[in-house]
């Protein structure tokens, strides 16, 4: 048996006593086995306290040296023999590595046995490549880890500490370093790493105990003057000459008296302490807060609109029967758009200007055809029709002293009434030839708005905000089509008009949980309106039936402005 082959079984052998497997005692100068001692000592980094953990890091790490040695052989004979023990050695380790790296319990044992299995893994592949005839394919990696820095401790005698006594006096706190290592890969596997530098990017923190020395028992007593700070008040004026809800302050400065105390101290430390006399070394000075009472006068611009009425044209149609009128194009209303300057006094409207009028939106005219055909024997009837319209609401003003000063909050909300409008509409063969208002009434009324104005004075409002939606009916269009089956100037509706919504978010504003203001932040129409057709007729008759009916329509009732004094407000102001 050669000696390499011998050298491997005393290997296994020892790597069985690591395992704490039982083995025959064999003699190593039987096989000329070198001696192996169990505690080799490990590299400066791969320290193993426990005995049994570095017994079998330093077999598996022999094991390493036998591949090592058979791969150097093999590389320099490449025979059959050679061949068997590269393989050997390197089916021994394999057999080994898993049940030896699962017995590393300690931290020191796993940190060690990485490098040893960095090296297995290298070697594995080089040997593999040389059996299979494969090529090595050797690179480098730059790796950067941190680890720590252990903290240094030391002890301090306080004579203060009671004999026996130990107490932290500095926590100690590890710190770290970064180390840069340059990783050798062999086929992609580790083989092995340099270090290339190290930076401490943290300094450990040193740990001190305070070990103590005092003697305990002994009370004294001793009389002990010092200066005491006096505490100064705290007042608040008015200042005539400052803006409402502006401070300014004047700090007040402490005082300082003179007192004699009779301390009690027991073994040196103070147990307690009664006040002989006291005396006023320096008095202090109250410290002063001024409030404004100066008007606060502020300005803003506010927008609002108005609608512009369109005019009616007419426009004759020889095609039309005599006195029949037709609406060809119907009107639409413009819109005027008025920007105002507005002055507050004390976040109360004293003033308003007007900064411009201009017609943003211009009204579309009406085009009505009046009809100029003789006709022998008309056809009328009558029938009545009824329309609503929104009737705006008032916004009434009313003082609340639980608000922040300048707030307003809307108490209740206001809504919109409804004038309901009857009209007698009179129809020459088919076609509306007059409309008279029968009726106009508000059958619902409008519900003011009320809106609370907070008069309470507040140093530091709250202010939040959320988000609120609401949604609007969007009106529908009307669109004519020609119908050659109906009479000459008849109408009637083929498909029904349906309103849409528009759906309004808004930006809410609450001041100490009151709202203060609104801003629009997106206004779409999630439901889109559905045009109401209605047909025409075109065809030519001979009689044609007159009918009637009712219509009713509504109309908004402008409101009338009335003026009252406030005895309170500057004269001359207006505030609606």
């Amino acid at each position: 048996m050669s000696r390499k082959k011998l050298l491997k079984l005393g290997i296994s052998i020892l790597a069985l006593n690591a395992l704490g497997v039982a083995t025959y005692h064999v003699a190593p100068d039987l096989y000329q086995i070198p001696t192996v001692h169990a505690e080799e000592t490990p590299a400066e980094d791969e320290e193993i306290p426990d005995g049994q953990e570095r017994s079998i890091a330093n077999t598996f790490k022999r094991m390493l040296d036998s591949i090592e040695s058979s791969i150097k052989d093999f590389t320099n004979s490449p025979d059959e023999d050679n061949k068997e023990l590269l393989e050997g050695d390197v089916e021994e380790a394999k057999n080994f590595f898993e049940t030896a790296k699962k017995a590393m319990k300690s931290p020191e044992g796993q940190k060690s046995f990485a490098a040893l299995e960095a090296r297995y893994n290298s070697l594995k592949a080089k040997a593999e490549a040389l059996l299979t005839g494969g090529d090595l394919k050797e690179e480098h990696q730059e790796v950067t880890t941190t680890e720590e820095i252990p903290y240094p401790s030391r002890t301090e005698n306080n004579a203060d500490l009671a004999e026996g006594t130990r107490k932290v006096k500095q926590a100690g706190e590890k710190g770290q370093k970064k180390v840069v290592w340059d990783v050798t890969l062999v086929n992609g596997v580790e083989k092995k790493r340099d270090r290339k530098s190290q930076t401490v990017i943290k300094e450990p923190v040193e740990e001190i105990i305070e070990v103590g020395t005092k003697k305990t028992g002994v009370e004294t007593k001793e009389t002990v003057t010092v200066e005491e700070k006096v505490a100064f008040k705290e007042e608040t004026k008015v200042d005539p000459a400052l803006d409402k809800g502006q401070t300014r302050v004047e700090e007040g400065e402490e005082g300082i008296d003179e007192v004699t105390y009779e301390v009690t101290k027991v073994d040196g430390v103070e147990k307690s302490r009664k006040e002989v006399s006291r005396k006023t070394k320096k008095a202090s000075k109250n410290k002063v807060t001024y409030t404004g009472a100066k008007a606060v006068v502020t300005t803003k611009e506010v927008t609002k609109t108005e609608e512009v009425a369109f005019q009616t044209r007419e426009v004759e149609n020889a095609l039309l029967a005599e006195g029949v009128r037709r609406v060809k194009t119907a009107g639409q209303k413009g819109v005027r758009t008025i920007v105002e300057t507005v002055t507050y006094t004390d976040g109360v409207e004293t003033g308003r200007v007007e900064k411009s009028n201009t017609i943003t939106t211009p009204a579309v005219d009406e085009v009505v055809e009046v009809g100029t055909k003789k006709v022998v024997a008309p056809v009328v009837t009558t029938k009545e029709e009824t329309k609503t319209e929104e009737v705006t609401f008032q916004t009434k003003e009313v003082t609340n002293p639980d608000l922040p000063e300048g707030t307003r909050v809307v108490k209740a909300a206001g809504k919109k009434g409804v004038r309901t409008i009857v009209y007698t509409v009179t129809y020459t063969d088919g076609v509306e030839t007059g409309r008279v208002e029968k009726s106009n009434t508000i059958t619902t009324p409008a519900v003011d708005e009320i809106v609370e104005v907070g008069t309470k004075k507040v140093d530091a409002p709250v202010v939040t905000t959320k988000e609120e939606t609401k949604t609007e009916e969007v009106a529908f269009q009307t669109k004519e089509v020609t119908n050659s089956e109906l009479p000459e100037g008849s109408r009637q509706v083929k498909t029904a008009g349906k309103k849409g919504v528009r759906t309004i978010v808004y930006t809410v504003t609450y001041t100490d949980g009151k709202e203060t203001g609104r801003v629009e932040k997106s206004n779409t129409i999630t439901t889109p309106a559905v045009d109401e057709i209605v047909e025409v007729g075109t065809k030519k008759v001979v009689a044609p039936v007159v009918t009637t009916k009712e219509e009713t329509k509504t109309e908004e009732v402008a409101f009338q402005t009335k003026e009252v004094t406030n005895p309170d407000l500057p004269e001359g102001s207006r505030q609606v």
